[in-house]
């Protein structure tokens, strides 16, 4: 990851900060895809709820996977706002 812009990141916000510390390796996995320059589209966000969800079969281990999920989401939210990379509707 970017040093610079995680140091942004971690700065604006100590979820990003808790969210980095619990899942690191996924994050890392996530930003090597694009960098999180590009906002995600709805199609790709389903797509990785499909993902995500591909061979659960209980509902302990599918809510876990979507609130890590949802993590993984919001730091990037977090990362391209932090840096400018987006702009937040409000």
């Amino acid at each position: 990851m970017n040093a610079e812009q995680l140091q942004k990141t971690l700065r604006a916000s100590q979820y990003a900060e808790q969210v980095l510390g619990l899942h690191q390796a996924v994050l890392e996995q996530d930003y090597q895809i694009d960098q999180f320059a590009a906002p995600l589209s709805t199609e790709q966000i389903y797509q990785l709820v499909d993902i995500t969800l591909d061979g659960i079969g209980d509902e302990i281990t599918w809510m876990r996977a979507l609130r890590i999920l949802r993590s993984r989401l919001m730091f990037r939210w977090i990362w391209q706002d932090a840096n400018q990379l987006t702009d937040v509707v409000t």
